[in-house]
C-alpha cells in the first residue's frame, strides 16, 4: 500500500492538494467532498456489476482504491494505516466462534462471536498525533 499512496501523494502535489502530516478530522466541505466521491464510485461499481461488465469492475474499483488512499492521505493516516488496519484484521479474526467458525446473518454478513474484541485504534492514532 505504500507505493499508492506515495503515488496519491505525488497526484496531491502536482494538482495542489494538501495532505496532513498527522492524524486529524477534516472540515465539512471536505468530508462532503470525499463521501460524494466515494459514491459516485460506489454507484459506478453496482452499474458496472448489473450489467456484467468486469472492465468497468476494475475501473470502479481502481477508482474506490484512488480516493481512499487520497482520504487517507488528507486525514494524516498514511504513515499508520497499514497497522490500523492490521488491528481491524485482528479484530474481525476475534469474530470467529470458540470452534474456529464462522457466525453468518441470512444476508451473508459475518457477526461477531463472544469472543470479539474491538479494534483498539486510539492507541494507534494517539502514538502518532
Amino acid at each position: 500500500m505504500k507505493k499508492q499512496l506515495e503515488q496519491l501523494k505525488e497526484f496531491n502535489q502536482a494538482f495542489k492538494i494538501e495532505d496532513a502530516k498527522k492524524p486529524r478530522l477534516i472540515n465539512k466541505e471536505e468530508s462532503d467532498l470525499r463521501w460524494r466521491l466515494m459514491d459516485e464510485e460506489n454507484l459506478e461499481y453496482l452499474e458496472a456489476c448489473e450489467q456484467k461488465d468486469i472492465v468497468e469492475v476494475a475501473d470502479a474499483l481502481a477508482d474506490q482504491l484512488y480516493i481512499l488512499c487520497g482520504t487517507i492521505l488528507k486525514h494524516g493516516m498514511g504513515n499508520i494505516i497499514e497497522d490500523l488496519f492490521n488491528e481491524v484484521h485482528r479484530s474481525n479474526m476475534s469474530k470467529l466462534d470458540e470452534n474456529g467458525n464462522r457466525i453468518v446473518r441470512e444476508d451473508g454478513k459475518i457477526l461477531k462471536s463472544s469472543l470479539y474484541t474491538p479494534p483498539n485504534l486510539n492507541t494507534i492514532i494517539k502514538a502518532n498525533k
